[in-house]
């Protein structure tokens, strides 16, 4: 699998597997992937380029590094899986997450590239519901991530986007896998997503 960020014209994900081939270029200042997973960690799928959530004007924020979700040494965790807990093989799932926040849940930003709603917001709980004192673990943060995702996904997947090859009913929800969630604002964070093309 390749994939190359190109500072000039535009984003040019390559991804080739035993199956078939996918060649996608995407306006360079619309898109972002996030990384450059080019000479990252081993991961499943394309990484869905997404349109960034943008601070508030005036917010200063330092982000927190990233969460990371792997099953069995690679990269992703499949949003399916995430629903039926608990996830085997997730790394440090038993552990909750090292998150520094003021409040008790953190805001979601859910975008698809060609979809208008790009800020499609959901609340993660970082502690139980009947105990404030007892944290969320990464199994169970992925659970609520996968359950926002899939509520984002049943409503716009009847949707026409704006981008041809990037239709929600192109892709089954079972071939979506959450790579990382990132910092983009204080107290929002944007799931890293990628799509298994056969």
């Amino acid at each position: 699998m390749v994939l190359k960020h190109a500072s000039q014209p535009g984003l040019i994900i390559e991804a080739r597997s035993k199956f078939s081939d996918l060649l996608l270029t995407m306006p360079a200042k619309q898109y972002h992937t996030f990384v450059d997973f080019t000479d990252g960690p081993l991961h499943r799928g394309v990484v869905v380029p997404q349109e960034v959530y943008a601070a508030p004007a005036g917010q200063n924020f330092s982000p927190q590094p990233p969460l990371s979700f792997s099953v069995n040494g690679v990269l992703g965790v499949r949003l399916e899986d995430a629903l039926r807990q608990p996830v085997l093989g997730l790394a440090d799932g038993d552990v909750p997450p090292n998150i520094h926040i003021s409040s008790t849940r953190l805001t979601l930003r859910v975008s698809w590239p060609g979809y208008h709603l790009s800020n499609y917001q959901g609340a993660i709980q970082l502690f139980d519901n009947k105990n404030h004192s007892s944290p969320r673990n990464l199994t169970h943060i992925a659970y609520q991530i996968a359950k926002c995702i899939q509520t984002f996904y049943n409503e716009q997947s009847r949707v026409t986007g704006a981008d041809a090859g990037w239709q929600l009913s192109r892709y089954p929800f079972e071939r979506l896998y959450l790579l990382q969630l990132r910092q983009v604002a204080n107290g929002s964070w944007q799931p890293v997503l990628s799509v298994d093309i056969p």
